[in-house]
Parts: structure tokens; sequence; C-alpha cells
């Protein structure tokens, strides 16, 4: 038996119909749209501060390495500038034992009337010591108590040297007779140059001086 023929629902009704289903299912599928995409901002917003997180950690770790590498930079400068005043200071006591040696050598013969010191000129690595004498043995001896005394209480580039040699060498001895010079009493004498190897104590940082930078006093 067939249906009855109803002219409502033809066919201005149908079509309203399949717009409203049509304007259903864009409904359904925008909701589903917009959910999906807010799922997905969701999940990335997540991911972002994921990230966010790791970047501010591994930014900090690498303040706290470039603090630590900071201050491990700040104590090698500090030992190092301890190792150069320790140097500088080891030094200065070097040169005072230097000449506390050749003071103390040279005013042990001063009471010795029978010789006398007249030059004394220090350069880089070399000693010379001039003067007046009375004779040649007198000059020898004490040449080579001078020699002695500075190997035994001067520095140790002093001291280090072989036993029973003369620091001192005799460079020359001029008979002379002088007057009114600074000779022996009677006018006679020898005149005497004693050369010798001088240790150089450099500070840290500094280069030698040049040849002929002596003091005379």
């Amino acid at each position: 038996m067939s249906q009855p023929w109803n002219l409502l629902n033809y066919p201005t009704l149908h079509r309203q119909r399949r717009r409203r289903h049509r304007m259903r299912m864009a409904l359904a599928g925008l909701a589903v749209g917009t959910l999906l995409a807010a799922a997905t901002q969701l999940g990335l917003d997540q991911a972002l501060q994921q990230l966010r997180g790791q970047h501010a950690q591994l930014q900090a770790q690498w303040q706290a390495v470039s603090q630590q590498r900071q201050r491990e930079q700040q104590q090698l400068a500090a030992r190092e500038a301890h190792r150069l005043q320790a140097q500088h200071l080891q030094h200065i006591a070097q040169q005072h034992q230097a000449w506390a040696a050749l003071c103390e050598a040279l005013l042990g013969q001063a009471p010795d009337a029978a010789w006398r010191l007249t030059r004394l000129q220090l350069e880089s690595g070399r000693l010379e010591l001039g003067g007046w004498g009375r004779d040649f043995d007198h000059l020898n001896a004490t040449r080579q108590r001078l020699s002695v005394h500075l190997q035994a209480h001067g520095p140790k580039a002093l001291s280090s040297s072989a036993a029973g040699v003369d620091l001192l060498r005799q460079t020359s001895v001029v008979a002379r007779v002088a007057a009114g010079q600074a000779s022996p009493a009677d006018g006679m004498g020898l005149e005497f140059a004693w050369v010798s190897a001088w240790p150089v104590f450099l500070p840290p940082g500094s280069t030698a001086p040049k040849p002929g930078a002596g003091a005379r006093p």
C-alpha cells in the first residue's frame, strides 16, 4: 500500500529540512574543529611552556658555570699575583744577602792599613774592586779571604762555586809610586783590580740591565 501524498512535505519543506541538516552538520563540524584547534593549541602551549622551563633551567646552569669559571679565573689570577709577589720578595732577599755578604767581607778587611779600597763597580753579572795595597803577597791573601767569605756567606749562586776557587780574579797589579794619591802612607804601593762574576737577580717581568750600568760609591 503506498504512502499518501502530502503536498505540505514537498518540495519546499524538503528543501528546508535539507538546509537545516546541512547547517547542523556545518555547526557540528565547526564545533569539532574548534575543539580540535583548542586541543592542539593547548598541546602547543604545554610544549612551549616545557621548552621555556628547559630554557630557563639551561640558562641558570650556564650562568652557574660562567660564575664558577669566573671565580676560578679570579683565583688563578690571585695565585699568580701571590706567586709573582713571592718571587719579588725572594729577589729582594737575594739582593740583600748579596750586598750584606759583600759589605761584611769588605768591612772585615777595613782595619787592615796595608790595603785600601778606592773603587767598587757592580755591573750586570760582574763585580770589580780596585784600590791600593802595600805588597803583592798581602793583596793576594786579602783577595783569597774575600773570596772565601763570599763563598761562605754570599748568595747561592756564589756559594755553589767550587771550593778553593777564588771568586775574585786578579786582572792587574801595577807597581807605582803615587804621590798625593790614596796610597799607603809611605807613598809606595801596588794598584790592583779584582773582578768576579756576580749573580743577577731580576724581579718577574724585568729584563737584564745593559752592560756598563754599574754603580760606583
